[in-house]
């Protein structure tokens, strides 16, 4: 039996949680996490979360990433029993080996790239044509260059995926010091290239 815990009525309110989220990111506005007026509720949500989350681990949380919002119809909603049942990610017997949709198309090179296809897996988008415009696309098209130079770019970019491995973690302190530091005091991070 799961245990229910009663929150106060205040918790939910969106200016103070606005403001908490302001707080917490180190942000001027909620505009660029693409949050809008008529998110109300949503916002209450997060702050209530953020409190919570506060009282279970009252030391800090520092690597907290920014909230985000998916809207009603970006993505196809799955639950639960449809993902089991579709193998998707996990195998309806235990021990199945390559019984799931993701062993038998997963062919990227880094973990991040495994991550954002089982990402894409359980949360589909809706409109295939936002699908293409939203991500990085990569393909190797022999129509277009011969097969032969087809072949070696892509095995160029796959020397290129191998040694940059996990990118996405270990950038991640400098991500978290980045979303704390406004571009007024420190400066936007391309400044910072020379």
């Amino acid at each position: 039996m799961a245990t229910v815990t009663v929150r106060e009525a205040w918790e939910f309110d969106p200016d103070l949680a606005r403001d908490d989220l302001l707080r917490t990111y180190g942000i001027a506005s909620l505009d660029g996490l693409g949050i809008s007026a008529d998110d109300r509720p949503a916002v209450g949500a997060a702050g209530a979360l953020l409190r919570y989350a506060r009282e279970l681990k009252p030391g800090g949380l520092p690597h907290l990433a920014h909230p985000t919002i998916v809207r009603r119809g970006d993505v196809l909603p799955l639950d639960e029993m449809t993902r089991r049942n579709l193998e998707l990610v996990e195998p309806l017997r235990a021990g199945a080996e390559g019984a799931t949709l993701l062993d038998v198309i997963d062919r990227t090179l880094t973990p991040m790239g495994g991550r954002l296809l089982r990402r894409w897996l359980l949360a589909p988008l809706v409109d295939p044509a936002r699908s293409m415009r939203g991500s990085t696309r990569c393909r190797c098209s022999s129509a277009m260059a011969g097969a032969a130079s087809g072949c070696a770019r892509r095995s160029m970019v796959c020397a290129t995926l191998n040694a940059w491995q996990d990118a996405r973690r270990w950038a991640a302190p400098t991500r978290a010091r980045w979303a704390r530091c406004g571009t007024r005091s420190c400066g936007s991070p391309m400044s910072r290239v020379r």
